[in-house]
């Protein structure tokens, strides 16, 4: 294992540029997908449920196979250009035309974090009994705090989110199959492809797209092409992995 500059104890995992530079913007490309909206279950059946159980699974089959040529042809593009903000990369790629993506992406944010933030105020009053206004407002807090500390904050505070996701992922993943194992073989033993799997893995792939773009900051630490490309292939894996065991 290479080490680099020595972090703190709970950013041991930024001492190692293996990580930094295969796993670190996986992470945070998840993190990014699941707090938009994927880890309610509602985009999932949208996009992948419908189809049957079987059908779902070549959807998202479909969708990491776009997401890792998408990734690894972006990051590719943001090492060559060095473009590790959004604004530098669609100059690079669209030219004077770069700030219309910038409006569409603010729209985005805007209801992404009125999306979270309404959510955060659901979770701590259906549970804590707390105003809609408290969880709101620690979202908000939170995320201020962040972006003022900066980018290595925010890559150790996703990481330890990941981690976590994945716990929960797995445990739930445990339970069901042991309470539910048996309902959920006969399911896929009948292998229903439902028509329209690969419109619905097409969607799903180009619409979350625009987290490339939330990723840029953390693929400083690229070298090569080939870093770039399994770079590329392992955020997509990270990514879809967790939809998986939620599916």
């Amino acid at each position: 294992m290479e080490s680099e500059k020595k972090s703190g104890t709970f950013s041991f995992f930024m001492n190692y540029s293996w990580y930094k530079k295969y796993l670190l913007p996986g992470f945070v490309a998840q993190s990014v997908l699941i707090a938009g909206g994927y880890g309610t279950g509602r985009e999932l059946v949208e996009y992948f449920s419908q189809y049957g159980p079987t059908g779902g699974l070549m959807g998202m089959g479909l969708t990491f196979i776009l997401w890792a040529a998408l990734f690894a042809l972006s990051f590719e593009f943001a090492r060559a250009f060095k473009a590790y903000d959004y604004r530098t990369f669609f100059e690079k790629l669209i030219g004077p035309f770069w700030f219309v993506y910038e409006i569409a992406f603010i729209v985005l944010l805007c209801i992404i974090m009125g999306v979270v933030g309404a959510a955060s105020g659901s979770i701590l009053r259906d549970y804590f009994g707390l105003p809609d206004m408290v969880g709101s407002g620690i979202f908000l807090v939170s995320v201020g705090f962040l972006t003022y500390s900066g980018s290595k904050a925010i890559e150790v505070a996703l990481s330890w989110w990941s981690y976590v996701l994945y716990i929960v992922y797995i445990v739930f993943l445990y339970f069901a199959f042991t309470k539910f194992g048996h309902v959920i073989s006969a399911n896929f033993a009948e292998g229903t492809v439902n028509p329209g799997w690969q419109l619905g893995g097409f969607k799903y792939a180009f619409y979350n797209i625009a987290v490339t773009s939330t990723v840029l900051f953390s693929l400083n630490y690229l070298e090569s092409r080939r870093e770039a490309i399994i770079s590329g292939i392992t955020a997509a894996f990270i990514c879809i992995v967790p939809a998986i065991f939620f599916y």
